[in-house]
C-alpha cells in the first residue's frame, strides 16, 4: 500500500469499526463473477481490461463478511485519462454485479467520524 492508502486504512478501519470490516487491495475478479462478460466480445474485452486490476478497499459485514462495498481512494492519479477511463470500467461492473463503489479524495488526514458518517450513509447501513 502506499503511504496515504496506509493513512486511510487506519482512519477507515477504525471509522466503520464494529459494523464493518476492511479488506485492502482486493482484485476484481475477486469480487465480481466474470462467466457472464465472456459471451460477447465487448463484454470479454472490457472484462480483460479490469481482470487484473486491484480496488483500494474491500468493505464487509462483520457478522458475514458479505460485500458490503468498495473504497478507492482518489489520488492525483485520478485525474489522468487513463485512470478515468478505468474507473469508469470498474465503476460499470461493480454496478452491474449491485456493489455500490464509494470514491473518497485523498487527503492528508481524516476525521474518522466524518469518515464513518460518510461510508455508512452512502452504504445504507444503519450506525
Amino acid at each position: 500500500m502506499t503511504k496515504a492508502e496506509l493513512n486511510f486504512y487506519a482512519a477507515l478501519a477504525h471509522a466503520v469499526y464494529p459494523e464493518l470490516v476492511v479488506f485492502p487491495k482486493m482484485r476484481v475478479t475477486d469480487l465480481i463473477n466474470p462467466i457472464e462478460h465472456r459471451y460477447s466480445s465487448n463484454g470479454a474485452k472490457a472484462w480483460n481490461a479490469i481482470a487484473q486490476k486491484h480496488v483500494d478497499f474491500v468493505l464487509c459485514h462483520s457478522a458475514s463478511l458479505e460485500v458490503a462495498g468498495i473504497v478507492e481512494l482518489d489520488d492525483r492519479s485520478h485525474d489522468r485519462a487513463d485512470r478515468r477511463k478505468r474507473d469508469q470500467l470498474i465503476d460499470q461492473a461493480f454496478t452491474e454485479a449491485g456493489l455500490r463503489i464509494l470514491h473518497i479524495e485523498c487527503q492528508p488526514s481524516y476525521s474518522q467520524p466524518e469518515t464513518r458518517r460518510i461510508i455508512l450513509q452512502e452504504l445504507g447501513i444503519a450506525a
